[in-house]
This record gives structure tokens, C-alpha cells and sequence, in this order.
């Protein structure tokens, strides 16, 4: 049984903590923040096209058929 809510939940506090954290790493006294908010954006991005890459071959998740997009865009 699927509870939507817990998983709603799960990820809104996810976001909120990820927030937070990137708050408290920027609010640091840095020579060059800009720089460093730029590498923070670009390893954050590198890292989810990893995890991206890994975990989309899994076998648990469910790759969607191209039938299925082509008519859902219409």
C-alpha cells in the first residue's frame, strides 16, 4: 500500500534540510562567494546526472514506452 503523503513529506523535508545546508556552506566567509556558489551548482548538477546515469538502469524503475509519451503530449 502506497502512502503518497509519507513520500510528499519525505520529500519536502528533504528539500528544506538540502536548503539549509547549502545556506550555512554559502554563509561562510569565503574570499570569492560568487565562485563558490558557482562550483556548488555545477557539482550538485554533475552529481544527480551520476546518480541519474546509475540508478535509472536499475531494474526497479519502471522506464516509460516512447507510445505512451507520444500520446500524452497530444
Amino acid at each position: 500500500m502506497a502512502d503518497t503523503g509519507s513520500a510528499a513529506a519525505l520529500m519536502s523535508c528533504f528539500g528544506i534540510f538540502m536548503g539549509s545546508i547549502g545556506m550555512t556552506i554559502i554563509s561562510l566567509s569565503w574570499s570569492n562567494t560568487i565562485l563558490v556558489l558557482g562550483m556548488m551548482n555545477i557539482l550538485i548538477g554533475l552529481a544527480s546526472v551520476a546518480l541519474w546515469l546509475r540508478i535509472s538502469k536499475k531494474s526497479y524503475v519502471m522506464q516509460v514506452p516512447e507510445r505512451h509519451i507520444a500520446t500524452a503530449s497530444k
